[in-house]
């Protein structure tokens, strides 16, 4: 066997086999962490995905909760702490092995004091975009059906009269007709809500049902009669159209409002995103946000219900750059949007609010990192004026930022040339606590006071990495280095490059990744 490299990215074997971490999430009350970790399978021909829970205070190693050849992914914490994740593998009380029945991204349900998973959730055009409200036991999945299909039951069937008599062919009828590299069609995304609270998990009757004395034959499936308890009782609040393609929604923390992304047409054969409020209850829709010159996109609904923060970027031309702002408007649509910290000069990305509603977290690009920010509303009424501070000051990119219910901690994923995706730990209670906002007396917390260790994976140690000398005048975000050697035949033009240093994710490419 070779000896082991200095690093995992100084040699391509144990660079691929690097875990991947994605989706990471925690509880409200902050108990419990959960990501979703891809390693190699035992050919080391693919990826597979697998749920970990993490201890919150990082003592603890992490504990693999789920295991399967599909893998599982999508992981959403429910109000009474059960864990609600995506996955096509097998359902034990599904159709029996070596069926027709092609497998399907169903929705599974985890439960908090341990237990197996159960599916709760089996549309025929599979499972995404799981939602599950803070507060009550409302959760809202997409799925795709098709055009005429009123409900899934139907779906279903026409499903199955397309592949009995071998139809692959996509009617277009509307822009687009293909997304990036895959044609669009013939299913549609809609979004259904369901409520939790209607499930039972009751061992098999020994006995069939009593017959009807009606005499009347019941077609009603079990999936779509909710007295039975197995699965959700799933309505379709959204209805058909294409206006859900690559959208992003958020669950008020009730389940009683759904705010999502709605793509409508726009001149000649562009489209544009709006904002919509969809009643989880009554399926009742209304326009929350249409600008005719911006894109508006990742909603998230206050903690009381009242607002929704989201991202507008304005539409581009070949002359103008995009303008990508954060704007704040009323639920209810009471009022105009209005634009937060206008003369702020970074892109933000999806906002997450703090628990009480005093502000936003937000990830945005800084000189070839991406920190957390922390808009702070000086007054009561959110977007009257606003202070920008950045919360973690190291060379990183954060992601899926997640916050406790005391606004104690927040959680996320932490990025960087150095290393892969790793889960952090940041004190945001202390970072509050430490002056007044824009007084100029809070410093930036220690982001990565506990980290956590996954099986398999040796983190690459700056100690170990050969030394560089930088060159003066390198610009923020890059590592620059002077001429390096090449052995012959290679060309040795002794140019100095911007790259990313040997010995990181993007070395050699030459290019900022």
């Amino acid at each position: 066997m070779s000896e082991s490299p200095q690093t995992p990215f100084h040699d391509l074997d144990h660079y691929v086999a690097i875990p991947r971490l994605a989706g990471l999430t925690a509880s409200p009350d902050g108990t419990r962490v959960v990501a979703a970790v891809q390693t190699l399978d035992g050919e080391r021909t693919g990826y597979r995905t697998a749920l970990w829970e993490l201890d919150p205070v990082g003592e603890a190693p992490a504990r693999r909760l789920t295991r399967s050849t599909k893998g599982e992914s999508s992981a959403v914490f429910t109000r009474s702490g059960d864990l609600l994740f995506t996955s096509a593998r097998p359902d034990p009380d599904g159709a029996p092995a070596g069926s027709a029945t092609e497998p399907t991204s169903a929705l599974w349900l985890l439960p908090a004091h341990g237990g197996e998973a159960r599916v709760i959730a089996t549309p025929p055009g599979g499972v995404s975009g799981a939602l599950a409200a803070r507060d009550a036991d409302t959760v809202s999945i997409a799925t795709s059906l098709l055009p005429s299909a009123k409900g899934l039951t139907q779906d279903a069937e026409l499903r199955k009269a397309r592949k009995d008599q071998k139809v692959s062919a996509i009617l277009h009828t509307g822009y687009p007709v293909r997304f990036w590299d895959h044609d669009l069609g013939p299913d549609q995304v809609r979004r259904f809500a369901g409520d939790l609270a209607t499930l039972t998990d009751e061992p098999a009757s020994p006995l069939p049902d009593a017959p009807r004395t009606t005499g009347v034959k019941d077609e009603t499936s079990e999936e779509e009669n909710p007295s039975s308890g197995k699965h959700l009782d799933l309505r379709d609040v959204t209805g058909p159209g294409r206006h859900l393609e690559e959208h992003s929604a958020d669950l008020s923390a009730d389940g009683t409002t759904l705010v999502t992304t709605w793509s409508v047409p726009d001149a000649g054969a562009a489209t544009r995103s709006t904002l919509v409020v969809v009643d989880t209850v009554t399926g009742d829709r209304r326009v929350l946000v249409d600008d005719p010159d911006a894109d508006a996109g990742g909603p998230r609904i206050s903690p009381d219900g009242a607002w929704v923060a989201y991202v507008t970027e304005s539409i581009s031309s070949p002359t103008e750059a995009p303008v990508v702002r954060l704007a704040l408007v009323p639920t209810d649509g009471s009022a105009e949007p209005v634009v937060l910290a206008d003369d702020w000069d970074r892109w933000p990305g999806r906002p997450t609010w703090l628990p009480d509603g005093s502000g936003l977290l937000v990830q945005a690009d800084d000189d070839g990192r991406g920190p957390v920010f922390v808009l702070t509303f000086s007054t009561a009424l959110p977007g009257s004026d606003v202070t920008v501070e950045r919360l973690t000051a190291d060379d990183a990119v954060f992601s899926d930022l997640s916050v406790t219910s005391d606004g104690a901690t927040l959680f996320a994923l932490r990025a960087s040339y150095a290393a892969p995706a790793e889960p952090v730990r940041i004190d945001l209670a202390g970072f509050l606590a430490s002056g007044a906002p824009g007084s100029g007396r809070r410093s930036p917390p220690r982001c990565c006071a506990r980290r956590w260790q996954l099986p398999h994976y040796r983190a690459a140690s700056p100690r170990s990495r050969p030394p560089r000398r930088t060159v003066p005048g390198c610009a923020p975000g890059w590592r620059c280095l002077t001429p390096v050697p090449r052995p012959r035949p290679r060309s040795s033009s002794g140019s100095t490059a911007a790259r990313w240093a040997p010995g990181t994710p993007g070395a050699g490419a030459g290019t900022r990744g």
